[in-house]
């Protein structure tokens, strides 16, 4: 389910006198500036934060006769800061996003491992305690217990979404294709998260043709 499984908003949190709320990152596109050589139709649209990044979906058809290569290189986004000045972003690799969340798996594993041998160790005390002490102390025993297995079930929860993340980052995020002649292909370009607000334009320069998508950045307030 691409991106939406994964939706995370990310950005300022704070607390009101109703309820947390966030900031999110939202995009609306205009139309688009294509100078195509070939009978190449791309479409680009804003999807959200996934992964804690911005994510964009590309869906491209390729009606020419001709193979064609698509490449994150090829693509940039240029962001107006309102300040005169302009930021130039790049698609992630997405070869470096899997080492990141690589990265992150193994520290959950060394902070389970470590959560695991605490909760033998006060497992243990705990038996030795109720053996000694009685029910009152069995109580408390017991309450120790349901803390270590939760413990447990939230570093498997994390596991098994930091092995989605990767899994879908695999799947959908945009590296390099090759798009066969009649053939279409739908992918996933992610952006360095940041909140934005103004005019930004999407490029994708190819020996195929030109094409330019404007968007306007804006935020959205929403309760959690």
């Amino acid at each position: 389910m691409k991106a939406n499984l994964l939706y995370l908003p990310i950005l300022f949190l704070f607390l009101s006198s109703c309820a947390p709320k966030i900031w999110v990152q939202d995009a609306f596109s205009r139309r688009p500036e294509i100078d195509a050589t070939k009978d190449v139709d791309i479409n680009i649209r804003f999807a959200g934060d996934a992964l804690n990044y911005l994510t964009f979906e590309l869906d491209i058809d390729n009606h020419s006769d001709q193979d064609i290569i698509l490449s994150r290189k090829d693509i940039n986004m240029e962001v107006d800061l309102n300040t005169g000045e302009y930021l130039n972003l790049k698609p992630l690799d997405k070869y470096r996003v899997i080492n990141d969340l690589e990265n992150a798996q193994e520290q959950v594993n060394r902070d389970k491992k470590r959560a695991t041998r605490n909760g033998i160790l006060f497992a243990a005390l705990d038996i030795a305690t109720v053996a000694t002490t009685g029910t009152d102390v069995a109580i408390l025993a017991g309450g120790s217990t349901v803390d270590i297995l939760n413990t447990r079930d939230r570093f498997k929860a994390l596991e098994g979404s930091l092995e989605d993340q990767m899994a879908y980052v695999y799947d959908w995020v945009l590296d390099q294709d090759t798009i066969a002649a009649g053939t279409t292909k739908s992918v996933d370009l992610l952006f360095e998260s940041g909140l934005y607000t103004g005019d930004a334009m999407l490029r994708l320069q190819s020996d195929y043709g030109s094409y330019r998508f404007p968007f306007t950045m804006s935020l959205v307030e929403r309760k959690l």
